[in-house]
């Protein structure tokens, strides 16, 4: 997270917005679900599982959508085959 979701002041550190008093616990815990979920696509990459990692990433994409979750998706489309849905998360990326 880089901004506060609720006043959009920088997110330093900590469970509370330090202007606004927002509490991002549970902001925060999705997305350290989603990077465990892009951590988990990366792996089933690598002993070649494209069904898991399409899963995993799907999650992910889902929880977060970042930069980080579209780049994930896209190497797991490549792995598919499917060479139009990596460039179009490639633009998405870029337009972030």
């Amino acid at each position: 997270m880089t901004n506060c979701p609720t006043c959009r002041a920088p997110y330093k550190s900590g469970t509370k917005c330090y202007r606004c008093g927002t509490r991002l616990e549970d902001i925060l815990a999705v997305e350290r679900e989603a990077a465990g979920c892009r951590h988990e696509a990366e792996l089933a990459l690598a002993r070649q599982d494209i069904v898991a990692a399409l899963g995993y990433s799907d999650r992910a994409l889902y929880l977060h959508p970042s930069k980080e979750s579209l780049r994930t998706a896209a190497l797991v489309a490549l792995a598919r085959r499917r060479f139009s849905s990596a460039y179009q998360l490639w633009r998405e990326w870029q337009e972030l």
